[in-house]
């Protein structure tokens, strides 16, 4: 918004918008990519005091073609995350947390190799899957409990990808363990866009009766909403559309 990362603040964005929304009786949320430093891999581009350049060339970043990424395996990357949100929250009256879908970026079995294998060696059970899911269930869960310890009429949530076989296999997102057990989050929230031409993942089509590449937008919503409401339960499901699509 100011040119580049660690810029000045002439003005503070966040308690403007705040401000103005509470005054029209309308909700902000804190929406977050936990694990993603930058879309860029390109450490120049960072500010002076971002921490992944102390990490920098170290296994707790996870660097590829589309980015730099904090890895998930690491309590000091858990921690950072927590400080965050608990940054927010001590300093502006959002009325929500809510965490994009961006969880582990790959599904590489060198990026934590070391890590797991200490993991192992001290009696560790679980597959190299499953340990990547309890890594980012720990993360959820220290964050609930830090939105709940700070404010209690904060909601915390996570916005899916819209297929749960790709959270659960590839971001190693546990969404169904989150929203059928207490202490994970509060809802699960998948915002859609109505008037692309193309669809995303298409979240199950053959379950939804589409055979082909592309279906009508609707029944790609209807889709979406159905697998959300029957994995969840339909205790933390919700649907939103993208205003700026229609």
């Amino acid at each position: 918004m100011f040119g580049y990362q660690g810029a000045k603040l002439i003005y503070d964005p966040l308690e403007i918008m705040i401000d103005t929304a509470h005054k029209y009786d309308l909700s902000i949320e804190a929406w977050i990519n936990p694990y993603r430093v930058s879309q860029r891999n390109d450490f120049s581009l960072l500010a002076k005091n971002n921490i992944a350049l102390k990490w920098q060339n170290t296994s707790k970043l996870i660097v590829l073609d589309n980015g730099i990424y904090f890895n998930p395996c690491y309590n000091e990357v858990t921690d950072l995350i927590v400080k965050g949100v608990k940054e927010i929250l001590s300093n502006y009256n959002v009325d929500s947390v809510c965490f994009d879908d961006y969880f582990y970026p790959t599904k590489d079995k060198s990026i934590d190799k070391e890590e797991y294998t200490k993991y192992k060696s001290n009696g560790g059970e679980l597959s190299l899957f499953d340990w990547r899911r309890d890594n980012v269930n720990n993360m959820i869960k220290s964050v609930y409990s830090t939105v709940k310890t700070i404010n209690k009429s904060v909601t915390f949530g996570i916005s899916p990808a819209s297929d749960m076989d790709y959270d659960y296999s590839t971001l190693y997102a546990d969404v169904i363990k989150w929203s059928r057990n207490e202490g994970y989050i509060v809802s699960a929230l998948k915002y859609i866009s109505v008037l692309k031409t193309k669809t995303n993942r298409l979240c199950k089509q053959q379950s939804c009766g589409a055979t082909t590449p592309r279906v009508p937008y609707i029944l790609h919503f209807l889709c979406i909403s159905q697998d959300l409401m029957t994995n969840t339960q339909g205790r933390a499901a919700k649907t939103n559309l993208k205003k700026k699509k229609i």
